[in-house]
């Protein structure tokens, strides 16, 4: 048995090389049919199967800043919510929101704070104004290295 991590392109090699592999990658790595996917109750993983929620094996991304958003870090998160940067988002794979589905980051915020969970901090030595995080992503937005 061999474990591959990594990026969703390293995921996706491995799965096309091998008739056993079993795998987790974003949804336009297996857009294209090249790998299998799993359905669930009956149902297959489309952009309106994840959209509506009928697709349970999905996970939404969130932008959290570090402490107040700088004027930039705002503009971008502004951005990508709004109807250009879904379509932007849209154009690189991602299944875009809702407009309703906006609101639900705050809900979720309020909710992992309830339940104690922290906010990704950057690495040591590094400073960033955005994480977007997933189930199973993290990326840090504006990243750069303190001076």
């Amino acid at each position: 048995m061999r474990t591959v991590g990594g990026s969703n392109a390293e995921i996706r090699t491995a799965l096309t090389g091998s008739d056993n592999a079993i795998g987790y990658l974003g949804f336009s790595y297996a857009e294209d049919g090249a790998v299998g996917v799993i359905i669930l109750d009956g149902v297959t993983p489309t952009a309106g199967t994840i959209k509506d929620g009928s697709y349970e094996l999905a996970r939404k991304l969130y932008f959290y800043t570090f402490g107040d958003a700088s004027p930039g870090a705002e503009a971008f998160i502004d951005f990508m919510t709004g109807p250009d940067g879904q379509q932007v988002a849209e154009e690189y794979g991602f299944v875009p929101l809702e407009s309703s589905m906006t609101d639900e980051a705050g809900e979720a915020e309020k909710g992992a704070e309830e339940a104690g969970a922290q906010t990704p901090q950057p690495a040591p030595g590094f400073d960033a104004d955005i994480a977007a995080i997933g189930l199973l992503a993290v990326a840090l937005v504006s990243l750069r290295r303190r001076s």
